[in-house]
């Protein structure tokens, strides 16, 4: 699909870069100061199909790392083996976007992929009620509207 849009010249924001990675320390893994966040972003840019990603900024700090990366298209000598290790971290705790591998496994028919994106988001942020308000304006229907009877 990303190689029929480059053909059409259709440009491609690649979003979800880092992985959750605001929960994982991977600074005992990174070399030659290159941070895990910049290999993914020279990751990310060099399979020549994302014309640019976006993340999520928390802090000012992040703002000199991810520049660190910006415009860099080429990948360095242990970035692939970061990314990796950091794949390997991540199995079976991380919901890949659209991969739907679980959609059919469960006999009530339960969102499976909503619930471990939803525990993984919850797993980042601190507030479960925040959370809880969150899940529950995203999939309140629009129409009827609610009624109050208070």
């Amino acid at each position: 699909m990303l190689a029929k849009a480059k053909q059409k010249d259709i440009r491609i924001v690649a979003m979800k870069v880092l992985m959750g990675a605001k929960l994982n320390d991977m600074r005992p893994y990174e070399t030659a100061g290159a941070t895990f966040a910049q290999a993914a972003f020279r990751w990310t840019l060099s399979t020549n199909y994302a014309d640019a990603l976006i993340v999520s900024m928390t802090d000012k700090t992040q703002i000199d790392e991810y520049l660190g990366a910006s415009g860099d298209y080429k990948l360095r000598k242990g970035d692939v083996e970061l990314l990796e290790r950091y794949t390997q971290l991540q199995l079976g705790t991380y919901c890949q976007p659209a991969c739907n591998v679980c959609a059919t496994s469960c006999p009530e028919n339960v969102e499976i992929s909503e619930v471990l994106r939803t525990r993984w988001t919850m797993a980042i942020r601190s507030s479960q009620k925040e959370n809880t308000r969150r899940w529950e304006k995203m999939h309140r229907p629009a129409w009827p509207a609610p009624i109050n009877r208070a």
